[in-house]
């Protein structure tokens, strides 16, 4: 530090770290975007086990349903 502090000098260093505290601020947004994108795909993959038994519950009561349809219309009525 000078022995004779001038206001220029003082200003150049708040400007030093005001243009600093800019890039911190900067790469702490680029921070949080990647981390909501890490967080969605988070919560897909916790999901995907669900949707694929909500995939096979579905499928098995269409075969179900599908099955008593066309026994209904093929079995003879006594």
């Amino acid at each position: 530090m000078p022995e004779i502090v001038s206001s220029e000098w003082i200003r150049d260093q708040i400007m030093k770290i005001t243009a600093l505290c800019e890039r911190i601020v900067t790469k702490q947004e680029e921070q949080d975007k990647r981390i909501n994108k890490i967080e969605e795909k988070v919560d897909e993959l916790r999901d995907k086990p669900g949707k694929r038994w909500d995939t096979v519950v579905t499928a098995i009561l269409t075969g179900i349903v599908g099955a008593l349809i066309v026994a209904y219309f093929t079995i003879p009525k006594t």
